[in-house]
């Protein structure tokens, strides 16, 4: 959620650039959510 929101300030550049260097696998797109399976959403 702190990408989304680093996103929306400062651009999806930086934010990309933010989960690289914290090694973060982001996933940027809302409708590709691995856990609203789990939980039947």
């Amino acid at each position: 959620m702190s990408l989304a929101l680093i996103e929306e300030i400062w651009g999806k550049r930086r934010a990309e650039s933010i989960a690289d260097w914290a090694e973060y696998q982001w996933n940027s797109n809302p409708d590709n959510d691995i856990f609203a399976v789990k939980h039947g959403l």
